[in-house]
């Protein structure tokens, strides 16, 4: 037997080994672009609902996704833009801290407090809230599936 093959150094060891690392490294940094990718969707849904954009937030929510609003009632898809586009939700600012993501196959949880400040129906809303949204990749893009927001105390 050959003096590489006994110390492990063989090439077929090598290139397996060295297959082992790219994978490894691949697999890290793909997961560094999807978190980086659900940062700028979240910046993007957020500005949406700012700025009333319903042909972004469409575009961002999944047509089958599901709320529950902080006052427990339970919306689609179509009760959300329909409430933007009625001007029943105009938030004129949305802050966001404490953001967490994490990566779990072809989803992406996400919690985060909100400040929100604006309307909802006849209501002025200025309080904090913690959500946790969910994202999945489908077709090659990320759409929300799932959305629940719950007030919290600023204690």
């Amino acid at each position: 037997m050959e003096e590489s093959n006994r110390a492990g150094c063989s090439p077929l060891y090598l290139l397996r080994s060295l297959n082992r690392i790219k994978h490894y490294f691949h697999d890290k940094i793909c997961a560094l672009n999807q978190k980086d990718q659900i940062i700028e969707h979240e910046k993007k849904l957020l500005d949406a609902f700012a700025n009333k954009d319903l042909a972004a937030i469409d575009e961002l929510i999944h047509n089958d996704a599901l709320f529950i609003y902080p006052n427990g009632q339970s919306v689609t898809k179509i009760n959300v833009l329909d409430n933007y586009r009625s001007g029943n939700s105009a938030f004129s600012e949305i802050n966001v801290s404490d953001q967490q993501i994490n990566l779990i196959n072809d989803n992406a949880v996400v919690i985060m407090t909100l400040e929100l400040k604006g309307n909802y129906y006849d209501q002025q809303i200025s309080a904090l809230f913690k959500y946790i949204r969910v994202w999945k990749l489908t077709n090659g893009s990320w759409r929300v599936i799932a959305v629940s927001g719950v007030p919290i105390n600023a204690n």
